[in-house]
């Protein structure tokens, strides 16, 4: 074994130095895959920040990376993902680096982003985790937003007011009705109100004074008797007269 090889297998690979690995290149050691395969992963964990640029330090001294490169280290460790350029980034190595670590998400390019990608996320949304929120602010595209919302509603409270378009909303109100608190006014029409008081009918309180019609007032009701409380008073009258079943 050469020196490179030696110290990538004998060095935990957090603990690479860019510094020292410069040192022992400039001694004209030539890379093969041999070393990437010698690179000593100990417990893998997603500390994008907690790795060295391997393809940085490796290709300054020529060494040109091969697709079975990549994948031998994201699927050892997919904190090597955050470091591959998006022309590099396949469907594949998205979906290796997804099944390891949910921050992944972060670093997958908008072409990348599908529902089943998304999906393979999901579990983590039983500890109570946004996956729209791990993706920075600016990097919450159309397409990423409307997935999100499609497998959890609540995640629009992560969406940008650029991309709270009339559809997701409504793809949001049709899964829980109070998320109707969320949308803005604009946004809201007789639809979105029915939509969400026959989801549950306490979305009723968040429906506008004058938007309260008689109708949408029955739709709450009859959902559950305890939207009684925010229906006014004149439209409460109508319900003694018109269909006392509801009181």
């Amino acid at each position: 074994m050469d020196e490179l090889a030696i110290y990538l297998s004998t060095t935990n690979h957090l603990n690479y130095n860019l510094i020292r690995l410069d040192d022992i290149l400039n001694n004209k050691i030539t890379i093969t895959s041999e070393h990437i395969r010698n690179i000593n992963f100990g417990v893998g964990k997603f500390v994008p920040y907690g790795v060295c640029d391997i393809f940085q330090i490796f290709e300054k001294y020529g060494y040109i990376f091969t697709y079975d490169d990549y994948k031998f280290l994201v699927s050892n460790c997919a904190a090597y993902f955050f470091h591959l350029t998006d022309e590099h980034k396949t469907d594949e190595l998205c979906e290796i680096a997804i099944k390891q670590d949910a921050i992944a998400l972060k670093y997958i390019p908008d072409d990348n982003m599908t529902d089943r990608l998304w999906k393979l996320c999901m579990p983590h949304h039983q500890d109570k985790i946004s996956l729209l929120s791990i993706i920075l602010k600016q990097n919450r595209t159309y397409k990423i937003c409307k997935i999100a919302v499609e497998n959890n509603a609540n995640d629009i409270r992560f969406v940008p007011n650029e991309h709270r378009t009339y559809e997701i909303c409504k793809t949001a109100v049709m899964q829980n009705g109070l998320l109707l608190v969320y949308i803005a006014n604009d946004k809201r029409t007789n639809e979105l109100y029915e939509i969400a008081v026959k989801e549950n009918g306490l979305a009723l309180l968040f429906v506008q004074k004058d938007k309260k019609t008689f109708e949408i007032c029955k739709y709450a009701v009859n959902q559950n008797k305890k939207a009684l409380k925010y229906v006014p008073p004149n439209i409460k009258n109508k319900f003694i007269y018109s269909d006392k079943s509801i009181i």
